[in-house]
């Protein structure tokens, strides 16, 4: 990253040069060992990787497209297509725009009419193009009755290499209406700012339907749920435990309660939200604030080991 392929330089006492449309081709001389001198143009390299919140509960989302801004002011021929697989979009420039650092310039999805994109993923024309700031909508497989809405949070990301001349930054797209599990550490049970735990796995059945075995990341987030019934019971399991620490007793059970709004989405109701099958120490689940995209968040907590010694005097 931060690179381009400028040229080759071949050593024709090693090897003779096959003369054609393709670069660096021939066959080595006899006896020798071919030598060849790679050149590259150092510029400026950006990069965003896509993150998508329901990605346990999807198995494809349709093209999205980013282009680059140098303050509010796009860049020419910036605007690429994200194509399924794919979930980072990279760019190289020989120079930056005058009077702008590297800092200024940000990867932002984007909403256009009509795109036509090439065989490289570069759009080369479009009817319209809006700047997607807060919110997306973005078609899945398998498809929904309604086309799913994503809150979009931007990270502006960390400048590095030689000079700085390399950025990478994280688009988190986090679809509305969601139930995000996490777990923590139950010493920081009651903090505003919990400890996380990774490493914890869990199974999550609808009646004896497994909907998927799940492991928490650095961040203690286990998975968002999507799809889910409301007032349907379902069952979370924690099968192994962070090292040093005592998972859940008892398999929790939980159901969402709520109305829908005229837009689909789940208003959640707290009394006939529920979760049991352990002490609140252990979990609790509660409706998100107003204007989340998540609609319902259930915290699990793990309590560390706590080791003793006992002296015991002999004869």
């Amino acid at each position: 990253m931060g690179y381009t392929f400028s040229k080759y330089e071949q050593d024709g006492e090693t090897y003779n040069i096959e003369d054609g449309d393709e670069e660096n081709t021939g066959w080595v001389k006899k006896l020798q060992s071919p030598y060849l001198t790679v050149e590259n143009k150092r510029g400026w390299g950006l990069q965003a990787t896509k993150i998508w919140s329901d990605k346990d509960f999807v198995t494809a989302h349709d093209d999205i497209y980013a282009a680059v801004y140098a303050g509010n002011v796009l860049v020419p021929n910036s605007v690429k297509r994200i194509h399924h697989p794919d979930t980072t979009v990279s760019y190289f420039f020989e120079h930056l725009q005058n009077g702008t650092t590297l800092a200024d310039y940000l990867i932002y999805e984007v909403k256009l009419t009509n795109p036509v994109v090439n065989e490289d993923g570069v759009v080369t024309h479009y009817d319209a193009l809006e700047r997607a700031d807060n919110s997306i909508k973005v078609g899945v497989t398998p498809s929904t009755p309604k086309t799913p809405e994503y809150i979009i949070e931007y990270d502006q990301g960390t400048i590095s290499g030689a000079n700085d001349h390399i950025k990478k930054e994280n688009i988190t797209n986090t679809r509305r209406g969601g139930l995000k599990i996490n777990l923590y550490d139950m010493a920081s049970r009651n903090n505003e700012q919990k400890i996380p735990l990774a490493n914890g796995v869990f199974v999550l059945k609808q009646g004896d339907t497994v909907l998927g075995t799940f492991t928490s990341d650095a961040y203690g987030q286990v998975t968002i749920v999507y799809n889910f019934e409301k007032d349907t019971d379902y069952t979370l399991t924690q099968t192994s435990p962070p090292d040093k620490y005592i998972p859940v007793p008892n398999t929790m059970t939980f159901r969402v309660g709520g109305s829908y709004d005229g837009e689909g989405f789940l208003i959640v109701d707290e009394q006939t939200t529920t979760i049991g099958g352990n002490g609140t120490v252990w979990q609790e689940i509660k409706p998100s604030s107003a204007g989340s995209a998540i609609a319902a968040v259930i915290n699990v907590y793990n309590k560390p080991y706590k080791f003793g010694a006992i002296k015991i005097e002999s004869g």
